[in-house]
């Protein structure tokens, strides 16, 4: 992938994947408390979540990943008129290799257990992450705000 569209949408799937076992274990976790029933999105399908796929050969997950995981999360939808329906008739999973969607995987855990550590974990919410926000060196920041820290440093 050299079209760098093409590589934010890529990761954008991969962290919206990731956001959805996130978003079943925090429901299937709000359910017990009050004694409620959640039947998980993932239910007969467990081999799809994050937790499975990450810790598979690159090989693997890949194959899981193009065959199982991206067709799976295009009919989340049951709303075909949807918003979420017509973006995503068009997706197409494009990461080349295993060892590259290893190595984004890798890292995208990397960011996440960052983040987690944050004091504020709500700003560090995967959708609405902010580089800024995750106490990184300035060097690493971007846009206006990574010149303003060079120049005043």
């Amino acid at each position: 992938m050299t079209n760098p569209f093409d590589v934010i949408e890529q990761i954008t799937y991969l962290m919206f994947i990731r956001d959805l076992y996130e978003m079943d274990n925090t429901r299937k976790k709000d359910g017990i408390m009050p004694g409620l029933s959640y039947e998980s999105m993932f239910a007969g399908k467990e081999h799809l979540k994050w937790s499975s796929l990450r810790d598979k050969p690159a090989d693997i997950m890949y194959q899981a990943m193009q065959g199982e995981v991206f067709p799976f999360i295009k009919t989340l939808h049951s709303n075909k008129g949807s918003t979420y329906a017509k973006y995503m008739e068009d997706a197409i999973y494009k990461i080349l290799t295993p060892r590259l969607l290893e190595q984004i995987v890798t890292t995208l855990d990397e960011l996440y257990a960052i983040a987690d550590k944050q004091p504020d974990k709500k700003t560090c919410a995967a959708t609405s992450m902010s580089i800024c926000s995750l106490n990184l060196p300035r060097r690493v920041q971007t846009g206006n705000s990574a010149r303003r820290a060079t120049s005043s440093a």
